[in-house]
């Protein structure tokens, strides 16, 4: 009984991690970019070849406009406005997450540890398609922490 119990713990340990990991390096994102480094294509010369370990720094989103597209079912758009918080020119990198009526975008960039750059701000828009349909109902969609609301 005592080893069940036991099984049973490292299992729910197992499951857990594996619901909360997030991978940092992919070897594509959705939008078809690559991020530097050895598992992104990067190849010889990347930046994270020349540098340390790579971190994941996301994109500061100041708003998010929710688009709908006249379509059947609904499919939603959002436009993105932020910036970079300095003037490395990376590959950007998007993740898309949804359960039920919650959607989560996250936005990043892979610069390795190290990496020295300017002190400047850059710019950032996009138009994100959003994955999947979406039945009627109300919506939370949640962008590096800037969260809308929206009802179909």
């Amino acid at each position: 009984m005592r080893l069940m119990q036991t099984m049973y713990k490292v299992l729910f340990f197992f499951l857990l991690m594996s619901l909360f990991a997030v991978p940092i390096v992919s070897a594509q994102d959705d939008g078809g970019r690559q991020p530097p480094g050895p598992m992104g294509g990067g190849g010889a010369g990347s930046p994270a070849d020349q540098f340390g370990s790579p971190r994941r720094i996301l994109t500061h989103i100041e708003n998010v406009d929710v688009i709908v597209l006249e379509s059947f079912p609904v499919q939603l758009q959002l436009a993105v406005t932020g910036e970079h918080r300095d003037g490395c020119d990376l590959p950007i990198t998007m993740r898309q997450m949804r359960f039920r009526n919650r959607v989560w975008v996250r936005i990043f960039r892979i610069q390795p540890e190290g990496m020295m750059c300017p002190a400047i701000l850059k710019p950032y828009e996009e138009t994100i398609s959003l994955h999947g349909t979406f039945e009627p109902g109300a919506y939370q969609i949640n962008v590096n922490g800037v969260v809308v609301e929206f009802e179909s």
